[in-house]
């Protein structure tokens, strides 16, 4: 959305109309970009890590929920959060972690034979395999020094190749991972003289600082791989740039974040270990593992609206298995603005369980009517009394098309040969499509508020062991 401001914004038509109109253009843009980030996710929550059968048990619920416009997965809402929050302390597979010496080593054997060309990609591929997985590298100081030496030869053969940009940038980064201590006298006097340049830039900057809170005495801190401490922590005197923190605590992988250091600035990190500690951002899923049924009780519902605020979600559904006997399936679906639960309910799983009860349980957690399927003793189910009118939506998706529209016929506007079309037509069309989307957007959003001001009606139903069912209406 922000690439597409920037084109219609450079479009010389924009340009001859009043700022007011630009500026309208572009909120519009807001407004779409926004309604489409608001759309609920899905997300998995486990005791321990994530079993095997997974798929088999909540892969139908995961599926229907996703068809009724709830964003799952790595795709919809796990590649946000990395980018934008942090990713997870070992993001490669098994098999290139292993290969990263064979790969590193074969890229500077290649620079010493004086292959450069041949050189590059090996090395390449290398450094970012270490990048991706910092937790690896940190408890191995074998893998540490592999990295080491993959960033020294791609700085080098970069130079050879005549990239001097990307040299310099890659000497620069193994000086700030090392700290400076980087032994380069077994590759030559102009390797020296080259490390020997970039460094004396480098000194040249103010040094930066970092305080990092993560509100758990126990878990460790490592700053480009190298312990800072443990709990909170400050390190002083660095080398300015992006840096790779890593917070992990025990044996889990823990979570990256990249956070850029300026020269004679102190930067300040404050990071909830409690919800990142449990987060998993894996290729195949997303969502929690709980380290126990406690701590499941106790953060799942903060940490999982926490991740859709963070998301741009409306609300979440939250779906996992608990090992009650036999064990249920369960689903919660959680509001974001105010965070709330809106209902939940789980039901048994067995060998005989039919994927359409699972669907059901989606069914019910998308808000449908009269779906869910028998309950699993002992839940307690929580039903809106009525569905809430589609109209207000309908209304902001009418006028998302009708904006996008008008815009598209705005962008368009002079792009006619000879008398095949009017593009005074066509600007004059594209601004009457576009306000008559506004207005649409306007209204839907404004009844779509009214609406949730009233407080809802809710049926309680706890579904008690041998069926006895108590049914308490009213509104709460």
């Amino acid at each position: 959305m922000v690439r597409l401001s920037r084109y219609l914004l450079r479009r010389p038509t924009l340009q001859r109309t009043p700022v007011l109109s630009r500026c309208v253009l572009v909120a519009l843009i807001s407004i779409m970009s926004g309604a489409a980030e608001a759309s609920p996710i899905v997300m998995e929550a486990w005791i321990g890590e994530r079993p095997t059968t997974a798929e088999t048990s909540i892969g139908p619920v995961i599926a229907e929920l996703a068809a009724r416009g709830y964003r799952p997965g790595p795709e919809g809402i796990g590649a946000r959060y990395e980018a934008e929050q942090s990713r997870p302390g070992v993001a490669v597979s098994a098999s290139r972690l292993t290969a990263l010496r064979e790969i590193a080593e074969r890229g500077c054997t290649a620079w010493f034979e004086g292959r450069f060309r041949d050189a590059a990609p090996d090395l390449e591929e290398a450094v970012e395999i270490a990048t991706s997985a910092p937790a690896a590298i940190a408890e191995n100081q074998i893998r540490r020094e592999v990295f080491r030496r993959a960033m020294v030869c791609l700085a080098l053969a970069y130079q050879r190749l005549g990239q001097p940009k990307e040299a310099e940038r890659m000497a620069a980064e193994a000086l700030r991972t090392f700290r400076g201590i980087l032994p380069v006298t077994d590759y030559g006097p102009e390797a020296q003289t080259f490390f020997g340049r970039v460094a004396a830039t480098l000194a040249s900057h103010a040094k930066a600082s970092i305080e990092v809170v993560v509100g758990d005495p126990e878990a460790t801190v490592y700053l480009d791989e190298a312990v800072a401490g443990v709990g909170d922590v400050r390190v002083t005197a660095l080398i300015p740039g992006t840096y790779r923190l890593l917070v992990r605590k025990g044996r889990a992988p823990g979570r990256v974040y990249l956070v850029e250091l300026a020269p004679g600035k102190k930067t300040s990190v404050q990071i909830d270990w409690r919800c990142d500690g449990v987060i998993r951002t894996a290729p195949k899923w997303v969502g929690f593992a709980f380290p126990d049924e406690h701590s499941r009780k106790e953060l799942l519902a903060p940490c999982a609206t926490r991740f859709a605020r963070l998301v741009g979600a409306e609300s979440v559904a939250v779906v996992g298995v608990v090992a009650n006997s036999p064990p249920a399936v369960t689903g919660v679906l959680y509001g974001v603005k105010p965070e709330r639960e809106i209902r939940s309910r789980s039901i048994p799983l067995t060998a005989k369980t039919d994927p359409a009860a699972l669907r059901g349980l989606a069914a019910f957690l998308a808000g449908e009517p009269g779906a869910g399927g028998p309950a699993a003793p002992g839940s307690v189910i929580r039903r809106p009394e009525g569905s809430s009118p589609l109209w207000p939506m309908v209304l902001v998706e009418t006028g998302i098309a009708l904006t996008t529209t008008g815009a598209a016929l705005i962008a368009l506007d002079n792009k006619c040969d000879g008398s095949a079309c009017d593009a005074v037509v066509r600007w004059e069309a594209g601004a009457g499509v576009a306000a008559a989307g506004v207005a649409a957007i306007g209204t839907g959003v404004y009844l779509h508020l009214r609406r949730s001001k009233k407080p809802p009606r809710m049926t309680i139903t706890p579904v008690m062991h041998g069926g006895v069912g108590l049914t308490v209406g009213g509104r709460f």
